[in-house]
């Protein structure tokens, strides 16, 4: 998995791996409880990742969180020809 840089003016925010996790995950379409079950965490700390990650995007909420991830995912896929 690829770490992912969010540069914000000044500032530069890392996603972690297992937020890079989460948000993968997310882009598919899982849910909490999926994400959750597929990584072996707890539901709250799947809400954590989000809440952090919605915070390191400039994001309000989780229906735009899932379409930055579908976003970026897709540009991943044209950029190097995969699917």
């Amino acid at each position: 998995m690829i770490a992912m840089r969010v540069v914000k003016t000044k500032e530069v925010d890392v996603i972690s791996p297992r937020e890079a996790e989460v948000l993968s995950l997310i882009s598919y379409g899982l849910a909490r409880k999926q994400i959750a079950a597929r990584l072996q965490i707890s539901c709250t700390t799947v809400a954590r990742h989000i809440e952090n990650l919605k915070q390191k995007l400039g994001l309000r909420c989780a229906s735009a969180l899932r379409l930055w991830a579908i976003e970026e995912r897709v540009r991943r896929e044209l950029e190097h020809g995969t699917k």
